[in-house]
């Protein structure tokens, strides 16, 4: 099944509806529609992907406390000591903790530096007179090493470019002595350490950075007497030091990072009388030191580590007031502010924080109030900070530090909103009329990058391409030497593929409406390709090349296919109409990157899970049930911002024999559970579109007691009727969404919908002696006839049958199917069973008995077309009186039936097909010729279908010939005399013979596809 559904380009904007692929207006089919986005975002609001925050790993075998850790040449980090004489190492790809060779001491307070030929020195912490030993990764052993001149717990060791390790400062003690100045140099190659000049001041809890030029930055730590604000810097080449400027503030206990532009970020720490949230910067070019922005949360003894993208993750820590520290912050150098991050699933301090290879940050250990041997991972999968907007437009900074799909990210964005943003975002106007030709014949979507545009602009100011610029710029095309676009817009198309299996299962508490539970299992195992093509915007600059300044997304394609395992249980008490939705989880499945320019933009698949419960009611009742289903479905789906195309097939699963129930009601309850998986593809939450499957389980409780259920034998006074059903069905729909910022977004809950499919049916009320049920069809007609009479009786279910569809809800509607009723009627021996066109529509039937006497005359309702099972029986007695049998008639009397269908077709908004059943008898003879019947039928109150069919004897008195006459008539009303179309058609049926008679008539106006069509058999008969 094939479903396309399409808005124009400023239709988001207006809400005015959709359009169809022939770009007709049209009615809005089943979706939802936001309004545009209301730019409502402070300045600075800061968003981060699902992916993007912590995530438990397997604990460590043991608590470590104040211990070390190391990231290893082969990504995997070890980590040792902490009042532990174990030393473990984690397997990033594993997630795993594995034990390796024991430290030679239970270190704490030590340093541990991997040096260039991958072994780890670890120095000082310890009371065993321990002062250095090396790791061997390769063999995870312990070697000793050349011991230091002075044993020392809280100093610092720092890898110099030359490979030498840089120890200085710290105490004689584990909780304090001396506060030690010394410095020694150790020499890997030869495994012996060089006493050099210390520094001016004495200091413990400090720090050491490595800086670009080869120096060490010694900052702040306790000296002899108290928090020290000095700073110093180390010369390898000279072994000497000098002093630099003062921090601000005097600190111990904090951190110092080198970040990518060269300076040093300095933050927290133990400092009396200051703010522990106050941050730093010392600029090694000028040697001064400045404020930056505070952190938002007091702390020392904790960790900050620089990501690949160049920003800066503090997390934990320790503050008088607040306690142990779990939050955590970003700290981004270019914009100079702190952003706030998700906590840490364990708050802790004198942890340990290790940037990993993949970019994500392991941090393990430390000092806490719950797991001391737990250890998680920071993911900055993506960071979006809202920086300018206006109408149509946002200028965000996007920023993602994770490296195993795509390489970091640092930059800033517009995202232009088609028509409505291109004409606001503030760009040249050159680049505003190439986006809006882009945009004339689709809605639009722009990502462009500042920062080229930036350099662009200042290029063409003078007249030469800037540095940036130059290192970016791309050949011209050929045809600029012919007068033409040298840098024409390029298509490019990325594809992935994912599999992932997912649980699907949830318990919520139902509310407002419902007093209850809802819980769903089962799971969803899945394969499913996303493509995505964008179109790049490629900048000219004079002739010296062009420059991708960003894109616009063409479409995203996904093909899923798979298995779902659903089932659901739904108790308590109903009295509202109402839906609940609860979202399960929304996983990340994978990055596929879009080059812009230098930047690699993430197109972000993940795999949204939701579930939810739709009720319609009109009474309060009780309801409980489970019910469990499997389907396969296969889907095909391409969404533009102009609309979704899907293509769907599925497995059919077998009916249920048995599914418990209980309620009590007197009116419908109608619960629908369902459970979504989508796959989604987006780009910074700013735009998105995803196609999932809904598995529905529809309930239906119905009640009813009352004699407004019709007259089942036509003696004119209606039968008291009760009964009651529970109806379980499945239904698969798939859904599609669209979405973008400042634009708005457009939701499908039925792109394809099986309708309702047969699970399990129940008639909870037995007829009984005096009274009947919805589901005992009605046979009117005469009481008494005479014997040999031939009579006629009508035959249809009662007007309060429930179920009018066959596949309830089934999307597109031209799926919708009536539902056909099986009967049998006994005429009280003689049986027939046959099928009735439609639940409501009256089947007429003839019969002649001849024999007199009273006979009981009873129908059936066997099953329906949906594939419920009623065996419910209607009867009723016929007093049949004696007379004399008719004169046979000679074989030129001729009965002769017409059967068939006469079809109409209404066009206008979306194709209606009404179907009129005919069955009628008409008598022939010398005496009387010519018989004819008429038939007219309205659809959606506008087109009139409208047929005669006349027949006549023959001169043999045996051959009967037909004549159709037809009329198709369209208007506002089905009274009107507006004629489109006519038409005849004519068949000669033999003695005793058959024949078709075809006739089909289509409107002969314009742009219009109205038609109507009679498809009838002439069955030519000897009458009785």
């Amino acid at each position: 099944m094939k479903r396309t559904l399409k808005f124009g380009a400023l239709a988001l904007l207006l809400a005015s509806g959709c359009e169809d692929s022939s770009f007709q207006k049209a009615e809005e089919p089943t979706a939802a529609l936001a309004s545009p986005k209301s730019q409502t975002q402070a300045l600075g609001t800061v968003t981060t992907s699902e992916e993007t925050g912590w995530t438990r790993t397997s604990n460590l075998a043991s608590a470590h406390l104040q211990q070390t850790a190391t990231r290893l040449q082969d990504g995997r980090v070890l980590v040792l000591g902490g009042y532990n004489p174990t030393a473990e190492l984690y397997d990033p790809a594993t997630g795993t903790w594995s034990s390796t060779g024991d430290a030679p001491a239970n270190y704490r307070h030590a340093r541990a530096t991997l040096l260039t030929n991958g072994k780890v020195l670890v120095t000082g912490g310890n009371d065993l007179g321990i002062t250095a030993s090396l790791f061997d990764p390769a063999t995870g052993t312990w070697t000793a090493t050349g011991a230091m001149a002075t044993a020392r717990y809280h100093h610092s060791a720092t890898l110099l470019q030359d490979g030498r390790v840089l120890v200085t400062g710290g105490w004689d003690g584990e909780h304090g002595g001396t506060v030690l100045g010394s410095t020694e140099l150790y020499d890997p190659s030869t495994g012996t350490w060089t006493a050099v000049a210390s520094p001016s001041a004495a200091r413990s809890q400090h720090t050491a950075t490595l800086l670009s030029s080869g120096q060490v930055l010694l900052t702040g730590g306790e000296g002899t007497s108290g928090a020290l604000s000095s700073s110093e810097l180390f010369d390898p080449a000279t072994g000497t030091w000098t002093s630099v400027g003062s921090l601000g503030t005097a600190r111990s206990r904090h951190t110092a990072t080198l970040l990518a532009n060269g300076q040093v970020l300095v933050t927290g720490g133990a400092a009396d009388g200051e703010p522990s949230t106050r941050a730093e910067l010392f600029d090694p070019a000028t040697q001064t030191w400045s404020s930056t922005s505070p952190m938002n949360k007091a702390r020392r003894q904790h960790t900050a580590t620089l990501l690949a993208n160049g920003r800066v993750l503090v997390t934990g820590g320790y503050d008088g007031y607040a306690g142990i520290q779990g939050f955590a912050e970003l700290y981004d150098p270019v914009r100079g502010v702190w952003d706030v991050m998700p906590t840490m699933g364990v708050a802790r301090y004198q942890h340990t924080a290790t940037l990993l290879s993949n970019g994500r940050v392991l941090v393990s250990g430390g000092l806490s109030n719950t797991d001391q041997a737990s250890a998680e991972v920071f993911s900055a999968a993506q960071v979006k900070v809202l920086l300018d907007q206006g109408t149509g437009w946002e200028l965000l900074n996007v920023s993602g530090a994770n490296t195993d799909e795509l390489p970091a990210y640092d930059s800033n964005m517009y995202v232009v909103g088609d028509d409505t943003g291109i004409a606001h975002v503030p760009v040249s106007e050159e680049l505003r009329q190439d986006l809006a030709a882009i945009s004339a014949n689709k809605t639009t979507v722009f990502f462009l990058n500042k920062k080229v545009l930036d350099e662009l602009a200042l290029s063409e100011q003078q007249g030469s391409p800037t540095p940036y610029l130059q290192s970016i710029l791309e050949p011209m095309e050929p045809t600029m030497r012919a007068g033409g676009d040298g840098c024409p817009d390029t298509l490019g198309t990325q594809t992935k593929t994912f599999n992932f299996y997912k649980p699907l299962a949830l318990k919520k508490d139902l509310d407002g409406g419902m007093t209850g539970s809802l819980t769903t299992k089962g799971d969803i195992t899945a394969k499913a390709d996303a493509e995505v093509q964008v179109l790049k915007i490629r900048k000219p600059f004079l002739f010296f090349g062009c420059v991708t300044a960003g894109f616009d997304l063409n479409y995203l394609k996904l093909v899923a296919e798979g298995g779902l395992n659903y089932g659901a249980t739904l108790q308590g008490s109903i009295s509202t109409s109402k839906t609940w939705q609860f979202p399960i989880a929304r996983p990340t499945l994978g990055i596929i990157p879009i080059p812009v320019g230098p930047v690699a933009i993430p197109i972000d698949i993940s795999l949204p899970l939701t579930a939810g419960v739709d009720v319609q009611t009109s009474v309060t009742g009780e309801i409980s049930y489970t019910a469990e289903k499997s389907a396969s479905v296969k889907y095909t789906a391409l969404c533009t911002f102009d609309g979704c195309t899907s293509e769907t097939t599925f497995g059919k699963p077998a009916p249920s024999d048995e599914t418990p129930v209980t309620a009590s009601i007197q009116g419908r309850i109608q619960p629908s559970v369902w459970v979504q998986a989508a796959v989604r593809a987006g780009i910074f939450d700013a735009v998105y579109a995803q196609v999932g499957v809904r598995p529905y389980l529809d309930a239906d409780l119905w009640g009813y007691n009352g004699y407004n259920c019709g007259d089942a034998d036509g003696d004119g006074a209606e039968e008291l009727v009760q009964g009651g059903y529970f109806d379980l069905n499945w239904r698969l729909n798939v859904t599609a969404e669209v979405g973008a910022l400042v634009i708005g977004r457009k939701e499908w809950t039925d792109v394809f919908s099986t309708g309702r499919q047969h699970i399990y049916f129940k008639n909870l009320v037995p007829p009984a002696a005096g009274r009947w049920t919805p589901f005992e069809p009605m046979i009117r007609g005469p009481s008494s006839t005479g014997q040999h009479d031939i009579t006629g009786y009508s035959i249809q279910m009662r007007p309060c049958f429930p179920f009018q569809k066959d596949n309830e809800r089934a999307a597109p509607e031209g799926l919708l199917l009536n539902n056909t009723i099986h009967y049998q009627l006994d005429w009280d021996g003689a049986t027939e069973t046959f099928t009735g066109v439609q639940f409501d529509q009256a089947f007429d039937k003839r019969y002649t008995w001849t024999t007199a006497g009273t006979k009981k005359l009873k129908i059936t309702a066997l099953s329906d077309g949906h594939g419920r099972t009623y065996n419910t029986t209607y009867t009723r007695d016929v007093i049949v009186t004696p007379q004399s049998g008719p004169t046979p008639h000679p074989e030129y009397y001729r009965a002769v039936r017409v059967h068939g269908r006469l079809d109409a077709l209404e066009d206008d908004v979306e194709d209606e097909r009404k179907t009129l059943w005919i069955d009628e008898v008409l008598h022939v003879n010398p005496q009387n010729p010519v018989a004819s019947f008429t038939h007219s039928m309205c659809v959606e109150n506008e087109v009139r279908a409208t047929v005669t069919v006349v027949v006549s004897l023959q001169t043999d008195n045996v051959t009967v010939k037909s004549h159709a006459y037809g009329w198709l008539y369209e208007e506002q009303s089905c009274d009107n005399d507006d004629l489109d179309g006519s038409g005849t058609t004519t068949a000669i049926v033999a003695r005793d013979g058959t024949g078709p008679l075809h006739l089909y008539i289509k409107t002969a106006e314009a742009f219009s596809t109205d038609d109507m069509t009679l498809n009838v058999t002439v069955e030519n008969n000897q009458a009785p």
